[in-house]
């Protein structure tokens, strides 16, 4: 959510249209404040699951990784913040 905070102020500085952004960041916040987790990009598709009643996981489906030493992220991990 930091990132997105700062990219907002830095383009309200620069008098730059950022409608995206400010969506972004909105949803951010939204998400924050109903799992109070900001360390993860998960928690935002968990909050538009809940908003719309809807899950979009695929059960089983692994999504190869190249960062750190993770091989492969299940797509049902945002379940952590059930």
């Amino acid at each position: 959510m930091k990132n997105t905070a700062l990219t907002v102020d830095l383009a309200k500085e620069l008098n730059t249209p950022l409608a995206i952004g400010k969506i972004v960041e909105q949803r951010y916040r939204q998400a924050d404040e109903r799992y109070k987790c900001q360390d993860n990009h998960g928690i935002v598709i968990k909050l538009t699951e809940e908003d719309n009643n809807m899950d979009l996981r695929v059960d089983g489906f692994v999504v190869p990784s190249k960062y750190g030493s993770t091989t492969g992220i299940v797509s049902n991990w945002v379940e952590t913040w059930g």
